[in-house]
């Protein structure tokens, strides 16, 4: 659309030139301004140059200044009609440029235009200085006013971006609530249940043969029954405003059920993130806790957090009997099956656009360091190494 209108408006004044005027002094500046503006919305051309902004101001500059020497050399501008319609089309493309370019390319603009005023001022034909430098005045007036809307159409275009991000996330939440019901209602009935009747029967099959078989269902389904209710409780548990502090008293309540020695160092800012992140991170935080219990054999632990602006820094650390690089290479790899807790961990690091790192530690046990950045939108740095508190704990 922006095309056809300067089109228009050079085939007018192509018109009014022949109907009387000298057409040789303004001809050259109709050539440049339908050649520079053929040249910009050719998609041939333009999807080939590397400075497209720059294309578009000496373009829009060369049409702006073609259209004020052409009235000038015609001396069509006691025409009061067409004066209006210069000044109009002049202040509509200070808009524009304000709109579309950054405030520097708009007042460079500004000045390659401001020339071709300076240039028909010089002329001493029908525009007066007072005139001219109203229309200056105008046109700069006009590109702030264009920076302050595309201003307001950005924060529109972000304020609509985080409106959808946050009913995600309500969303999300109200889903984990159904979950939570069914589970209890469900998985967890059942679990309870069964973990029940083991117990009976283990009592009953004291002194047999078969007591130490009795023992291992009623462990194996008390595993279970703890486990739901662990899956119960973070379901429904508000998000914290501090997820540091979150991280942290989730390890301390998973010491004290384990019996397993744990140490907590919390450093840093408070560390704010929705619900839907926060929930991430305890899972994979607990997913690594649940491998400590289970494999590592660890007397124990020591849980690091540090929180910045951008993100929170977290280092699980134990002493138990560790793993080697091989091993770890192998169970990192996402197409090898029957190492899902590692696959799952990193799967939910990736979404919140977090880095997680796992490795063996020299004086045995193996660290697990955890990058959560405080929005999707930033990229986080690599993991900082930071230094073993075992040996002082």
């Amino acid at each position: 659309m922006l095309r056809n209108l300067r089109l228009c408006f050079v085939l007018m004044l192509t018109v009014e030139g022949l109907n009387g005027s000298d057409v040789s002094k303004f001809l050259p500046a109709v050539i440049l301004g339908v050649v520079s503006n053929s040249l910009l919305f050719s998609r041939r051309f333009y999807q080939k140059m590397p400075l497209y902004d720059t294309s578009l101001l000496v373009s829009m500059t060369a049409f702006d200044a073609m259209a004020i020497l052409a009235t000038a050399s015609l001396g069509i501008t006691r025409n009061l009609s067409l004066l209006v319609f210069c000044t109009g089309y002049l202040l509509i493309s200070a808009l524009l440029m304000g709109i579309l370019l950054s405030i520097r390319t708009s007042l460079v603009w500004g000045v390659f235009t401001g020339t071709g005023f300076a240039i028909y001022v010089s002329m001493k034909y029908y525009l007066s200085l007072d005139l001219a430098t109203l229309i200056a005045v105008g046109s700069f007036v006009m590109i702030i006013l264009g920076q302050r809307l595309s201003a307001q159409m950005l924060n529109i275009e972000k304020l609509a971006s985080e409106l959808v991000q946050a009913n995600s996330f309500k969303a999300a939440a109200e889903e984990r609530l159904v979950l939570a019901r069914d589970i209890h209602d469900t998985v967890a009935k059942s679990a309870a249940g069964a973990r029940m009747l083991a117990e009976v029967l283990h009592d009953g099959l004291a002194g047999t043969h078969y007591a130490d078989d009795a023992l291992t269902l009623f462990q194996a389904l008390d595993e279970l029954s703890k486990e739901s209710r662990d899956v119960l409780h973070s379901l429904r548990s508000v998000p914290s405003h501090d997820l540091k502090e979150r991280l942290s008293s989730d390890v301390k309540e998973w010491g004290h059920r384990t019996g397993i020695e744990v140490r907590v160092v919390c450093s840093g800012t408070q560390v704010s993130v929705d619900g839907n992140c926060a929930w991430q991170a305890q899972r994979v935080v607990g997913e690594i806790l649940s491998n400590v219990e289970k494999h590592a054999n660890a007397d124990r632990v020591c849980a690091t957090f540090l929180g910045t602006q951008e993100c929170l820094y977290v280092r699980i650390e134990d002493d138990g009997t560790g793993i080697d690089e091989k091993s770890l290479e192998l169970m990192s790899q996402s197409n090898l099956s029957g190492h899902y807790g590692i696959q799952g961990m990193k799967e939910r690091m990736l979404s919140m656009g977090g880095i997680i790192r796992i490795s063996s530690s020299p004086n045995g046990g193996t660290i697990a360091r955890l990058s959560i950045p405080t929005s999707t939108s930033i990229t986080l740095p690599s993991i900082p190494k930071t230094k073993s508190l075992l040996r002082s704990s």
